[in-house]
């Protein structure tokens, strides 16, 4: 890819060293030809042979369909690795449907795929519940600043 990759900026307000509340800052990713994203689509299977476990994290690159998220996930696992998804709205929802092994939300994210809001650990274990309902088990979830899951 010839275009510089994006950058994020963290901004985390702290106190006696535990984090109360995180802001992220994104820049928008370049723009990938459709002979990169081919040829992408083309190293990825031995890139990712020797792997046991993959990330795929964050946004699309712009003007790329949310169905290249499935694919890539169908792709990593028939290389024979597993998939684990960090990304959130309508990219989560696309990710799920491409049958990761572990999806990685935040009590907001979780809120918006369970169709409630997470205001408690009892409503985080709901969502939990309903997410292992739908294959997606394990989960890793935040509940705010500290580990829930």
């Amino acid at each position: 890819m010839d275009a510089d990759c994006k950058r994020d900026a963290y901004l985390h307000d702290c106190v006696l060293g535990g984090w109360l509340e995180s802001t992220v800052f994104t820049e928008n990713g370049p723009t990938i030809s459709a002979n990169e994203w081919r040829q992408f689509s083309v190293d990825l299977p031995a890139a990712v042979a020797a792997c046991g476990l993959v990330c795929l994290s964050g946004n699309l690159p712009a003007d790329v369909d949310l169905d290249v998220l499935t694919a890539l996930i169908h792709t990593v696992e028939a290389s024979g690795a597993h998939v684990w998804v960090d990304t959130s709205g309508a990219a989560l929802r696309a990710a799920v449907a491409g049958g990761p092994l572990m999806i990685k939300v935040n009590q907001y994210e979780a809120g918006e795929m369970a169709g409630f809001a997470i205001d408690s650990p009892t409503d985080a274990v709901s969502a939990a519940e309903r997410f292992r309902d739908r294959a997606l088990d394990p989960l890793l979830s935040l509940w705010k600043a500290k580990g829930l899951f």
